[in-house]
């Protein structure tokens, strides 16, 4: 080999490194590989109860608290460009009838990132929040009076309603988990309005970003996950379900070429039985449909779970990861599981 050759592969590896290339870096959480955290508590919409979900805030929150992931929801705009929100409209999470009064419809897709950017996505929650106890609705019902003055300072509430919270854009988020090192499950809001493609736009700025060691692609929508796997088969995707699947070890792996499996335990959707002839009888949760998935090498990650002696038996039952409004309840269970295992010698 002579040395002009020997200085091309040096200077293309010199170069490789300081762009951030991140291609090496194996994604923990791909089908078969050693999960990272063993069960991992996912913070929904990041730490959505003591922050507004979806945003810098709240994903600040979840790394403040020591989740090991935070979930987030992604549309995109007007002008093609992947934002964090939940819902399909603007309405309820911000104060848009205040600023675009005439209007003729509020879908985020109506709205560009300069008008979104507008938006305050902060004060409704402290609304919620400055509510009484017996009037607060969904999660925030939950909150108890320790956790709000422990979780919530004065600085944060000042903060919250000051107009400042902002809708961020995909891109925003990215840079934050990036710099911190932290992971984010990006959930794939397509149904309903199938936006034209979702799952391209979103892989791009993961690629661009160089993050793909750091996320995991979840939908409803199927078709998106396995997109994802065609353009980026080393970013694992994760099945989202709030019925019960045939074999889903079969379906992730065969078909949607998926790398976990997340199915809805919320009350009146519970696919794993907290509210089923079975556990009442026997104390057994109804796992069958989960233990091949899991024997499979794949995830089993569970939503939305805030509470602890719930999430105890799920952790104990081999579940991956919890995915719940209240990261530190999950937190405190598994460091109980933890000691529990420790006392026992295991």
């Amino acid at each position: 080999m002579n040395r002009s050759v020997n200085f091309f592969i040096i200077t293309c590896l010199f170069v490789l490194s300081i762009s951030g290339v991140s291609q090496d870096l194996k994604n923990p959480f791909l089908s078969g590989a050693n999960k990272t955290f063993t069960p991992m508590i996912v913070a929904h919409r990041g730490a959505r109860a003591y922050s507004p979900e979806n945003t810098m805030e709240a994903i600040q929150k979840a790394m403040d608290l020591g989740s090991h992931m935070a979930e987030i929801d992604v549309h995109i705009s007007k002008d093609g460009i992947p934002v964090v929100v939940h819902d399909d409209d603007l309405l309820a999470r911000s104060d848009v009838l205040t600023k675009f009064p005439n209007r003729e419809s509020y879908w985020v897709y109506d709205f560009t990132v300069e008008e979104l950017k507008t938006l305050d996505a902060g004060s409704w929650f402290m609304t919620e929040i400055d509510k009484a106890p017996q009037e607060r609705r969904g999660h925030f019902a939950l909150l108890s009076k320790a956790e709000e003055e422990k979780f919530i300072s004065k600085k944060d509430r000042d903060h919250y309603q000051s107009g400042k919270v902002k809708i961020p854009t995909l891109r925003e988020v990215l840079q934050l988990i990036k710099k911190k090192n932290f992971f984010l499950n990006i959930e794939l809001k397509a149904i309903e309005q199938f936006y034209p493609k979702m799952a391209d736009k979103v892989i791009a700025v993961v690629q661009e970003m160089k993050v793909g060691h750091l996320v995991v692609m979840s939908s409803f929508d199927h078709y998106q996950l396995f997109r994802c796997k065609e353009l980026a088969p080393q970013i694992p995707t994760a099945i989202l379900c709030v019925e019960r699947i045939y074999d889903p070890a079969s379906y992730c792996l065969k078909l949607v070429r998926a790398d976990a499996y997340n199915p809805c335990i919320s009350r009146g959707r519970d696919t794993l039985g907290f509210g089923s002839i079975r556990y009442r009888e026997t104390g057994q949760l109804v796992l069958e449909p989960v233990q091949g998935v899991l024997q499979a090498g794949m995830g089993v990650n569970v939503w939305t779970e805030n509470d602890p002696e719930r999430m105890l038996i799920l952790m104990k039952a081999g579940i991956t990861g919890v995915i719940t409004d209240y990261p530190n309840r999950g937190l405190e269970v598994l460091s109980q599981l933890k000691n529990e295992k420790k006392a026992a010698g295991q």
